[in-house]
């Protein structure tokens, strides 16, 4: 199961580009960055679909003004095929998609926004999304939903700071 956060592909390219203009980076991720990262760039090893860990690891953060939410897995098995235990009972999914590329991103945004208006820092809060959202492949059913879901999610935050504004 291919995994993408801070660590790796559009976070990493993200974390980089931002500490290259003078920003201090914090990269949640569970998995170590393979390439070396710059000194602006802080690693720390997160479970980010841990409440606790998420919690704890934004709560380390002295000031929070912008968080990108961009951990992302697709599924590691046909969705729609059967799997059946021993005893030729259908298995229960998993649901790891669901819990890193929804329950996590709707958490980092929630510990996000409490920082940020704590600390009354007007910041930013960016969530990645994928064209697969609003033209599904069907080999990604699980992913494509997930990620129409945090588009819809991003709306209604969008609304719901200009109400507050």
């Amino acid at each position: 199961m291919g995994c993408q956060g801070g660590a790796s592909g559009i976070g990493l390219a993200a974390a980089t580009i931002l500490a290259n203009k003078g920003a201090d980076v914090h990269i949640l991720d569970l998995n170590q960055p393979i390439d070396t990262l710059s000194t602006k760039i802080r690693f720390r090893q997160c479970d980010v679909t841990n409440w606790i860990q998420l919690r704890d690891a934004v709560d380390s953060i002295p000031r929070l003004d912008f968080a990108f939410a961009n951990a992302g897995i697709v599924e590691n098995t046909e969705y729609f095929t059967d799997i059946l235990d021993s005893d030729g009972k259908l298995q229960q999914p998993t649901y790891d998609v669901l819990g890193v590329n929804f329950t996590a991103v709707v958490n980092l945004v929630k510990l996000a926004w409490s920082s940020m208006r704590r600390n009354k820092i007007q910041g930013s809060i960016v969530i990645t999304t994928s064209a697969t959202a609003y033209a599904p492949e069907q080999s990604l059913p699980v992913f494509a939903g997930t990620k129409l879901a945090v588009s819809s999610m991003m709306r209604c935050d969008t609304y719901y700071s200009l109400y507050l504004s």
